[in-house]
């Protein structure tokens, strides 16, 4: 089926641009062709980056939501992320299957669930790719909610909003959610937590990974 045809019928269902991509791409016609996950090594610069950003937590993505590369700061947010075997180093996983990530996350279903979507919107490409397959083959047995999930087909794209976490020694924090698209890496994704006006979860969050180091 033509992109025209599909285009005509994504404005028949009043699709979003998220959901009319996903159906591009469900019809063939992806907006970026697929590559290895050995594809996407994270630039010295991009590691720079992360480490200036603190005390804001901050990640790569890779295409297939991949964690890459993080900083100090998201360490202390999630200390495990430092000890995930390379197949449990994605973010889906952590948040599906890692027992630390539940009670960290504030409002879990409601975050669980548009990770789960923006996920699927993303990785649509990379439907067919044996590590997306795999990964979700394993988040279906490890899950029973993924599993319950996964077959609903919901979509959705990205949207800046403010995140909360239950943090066992830096209390309540809040911060405001952001992504960025790297130069010269489509593909790669710069998540940053930002603090919130008004707000010293950053602070607190940096005075956690003092007392660590320290």
């Amino acid at each position: 089926m033509s992109t025209d045809v599909l285009d005509a019928l994504a404005r028949t269902l009043r699709l979003d641009p998220v959901e009319r991509e996903h159906l591009l791409a469900l019809a063939g016609h992806p907006h970026r062709a697929p590559g290895r996950p050995d594809e996407h090594p994270v630039a010295t610069d991009l590691v720079t980056l992360l480490a200036q950003l603190d005390p804001s937590p901050a990640y790569v993505l890779g295409p297939r939501w991949e964690l890459l590369a993080w900083n100090a700061a998201y360490s202390r947010l999630f200390p495990p992320v430092d000890e995930l075997t390379p197949g449990d180093r994605n973010l889906v996983w952590v948040v599906f299957a890692h027992p630390d990530a539940r009670p960290l996350i504030g409002d879990w279903e409601a975050e669980a669930r548009r990770i789960l979507s923006q996920f699927r919107a993303e990785t649509t490409p990379y439907r067919d790719d044996p590590a997306v397959l795999a990964l979700v083959a394993r988040l279906q047995t490890a899950s029973p909610v993924f599993a319950r999930w996964w077959p609903r087909h919901d979509v959705a794209g990205f949207e800046g909003r403010e995140r909360r976490f239950h943090h066992p020694h830096a209390g309540e924090l809040r911060f405001r959610y952001q992504q960025l698209v790297p130069a010269g890496e489509p593909d790669l994704r710069l998540v940053v937590l930002l603090p919130t006006v008004g707000d010293d979860s950053a602070e607190r969050l940096a005075r956690v990974i003092a007392a660590s180091d320290g």
